[in-house]
């Protein structure tokens, strides 16, 4: 008998609508997180708090802890002071900018509206025949 898909997972639903769902669990390498039913490397906050109190509580050399964790020096760093800064809330991925639209034109725009700029879109400039640069001209081509 074929398994059914038991659908989205509700914890990770949860963790992504508070912005709390770790990008790479499977980073994760630290012995604690690896079949563990309290630790779970999926939760980013979880994740970094145990990253830094590791070297805070145990002194573990921050490479090693980084690494364990499925971070880089420089995010296990910021990490530690937005916990210093924030507590737990500021481990929390912040939330990212709507992104206006971009101004800049379609295609389509480009292919239909003349560019004022150019004389060879201006109608009274505007010729079947190529331009003769003055050069052409007084060499009589």
């Amino acid at each position: 008998m074929a398994r059914r898909n038991p659908g989205p997972d509700p914890k990770a639903a949860a963790l992504a609508e508070t912005r709390c769902l770790n990008p790479h669990p499977e980073a994760v390498r630290d012995a604690a997180f690896l079949g563990s039913e309290f630790f779970d490397a999926r939760d980013v906050v979880q994740v970094k708090y145990e990253m830094v109190r590791r070297v805070k509580a145990e002194d573990a050399p921050v490479t090693q802890a980084a690494a364990a964790f499925g971070f880089s020096r420089p995010s296990y760093y910021q990490a530690a002071a937005r916990l210093e800064e924030s507590g737990l809330a500021g481990l929390v991925r912040p939330q990212q900018p709507a992104r206006p639209p971009e101004d800049r034109p379609t295609p389509q725009t480009l292919l239909t509206s003349p560019n004022v700029n150019s004389p060879r879109t201006d109608p009274k400039r505007c010729s079947m025949q190529p331009e003769v640069s003055p050069q052409d001209q007084r060499a009589g081509r």
